[in-house]
């Protein structure tokens, strides 16, 4: 039986477990009908001094014959055939013993085990589908969110970088303006001057600071 052709384990699953219940009551049920009167013993009971041969005999006649018959092996096809299927007249046909004990204990576990995957099916099923869409949407939202919050820190690092560039250039003006002023070849700074480098200062030192 080949698993693979369902997409889905669960389907899969379910469907041989169908498969091996059905198998298993239609096997009880033939059992339990081969008991009946009706059916033909599969070993024919042959009478002391004559040629007459039966077949439809009791059920604790068949018994008692398909037991001498399987001693002595049997040369009747349809009483082998039935034997091989495992076919034959019992007083208790679903309770042989241990081994019947055990087939009966198989068929119910099976029979279990469909209720519990349809029931799995029915009531867990879609929980669980919900509790996955739920961690998936979850999954998503925090790597969205991540990746908003990382850019977000790249444009901040982006522009002190901007603003660490425009206050280096400034110092560099601020500095070759001093050196000029010694040098006399420009006059001493206005408070026009003083008062926008301050100013442009005290905006790039809020910039970096926030």
């Amino acid at each position: 039986y080949d698993l693979g052709v369902e997409s889905d384990p669960i389907a899969a699953h379910l469907k041989l477990t169908r498969v091996i219940g059905t198998f298993n009551i239609v096997v009880a049920i033939s059992c339990l009908a081969f008991q009946c009167p009706a059916v033909p013993c599969p070993y024919s009971l042959e009478t002391i001094g004559t040629e007459f041969q039966g077949e439809f005999l009791s059920s604790k006649q068949c018994r008692a014959v398909q037991k001498n018959e399987a001693d002595r092996g049997s040369s009747h096809s349809l009483g082998t055939l039935f034997g091989v299927l495992g076919l034959m007249k019992s007083s208790c046909p679903l309770l042989q013993g241990a081994f019947g004990m055990w087939n009966l204990l198989i068929c119910g576990s099976c029979l279990i085990e469909g209720i519990c995957m349809v029931r799995w099916q029915s009531e867990l099923e879609e929980p669980l589908k919900a509790s996955r869409e739920h961690l998936k949407f979850r999954a998503g939202w925090y790597m969205e969110q991540h990746q908003i919050s990382r850019n977000f820190q790249l444009k901040i690092w982006d522009t002190k970088r901007q603003v660490l560039l425009s206050k280096l250039c400034r110092l560099t003006e601020r500095l070759n303006a001093i050196r000029a002023i010694w040098d006399d070849h420009r006059p001493a700074f206005t408070e026009e001057e003083e008062r926008e480098y301050h100013w442009s200062s005290r905006v790039e030192n809020l910039c970096l600071r926030s």
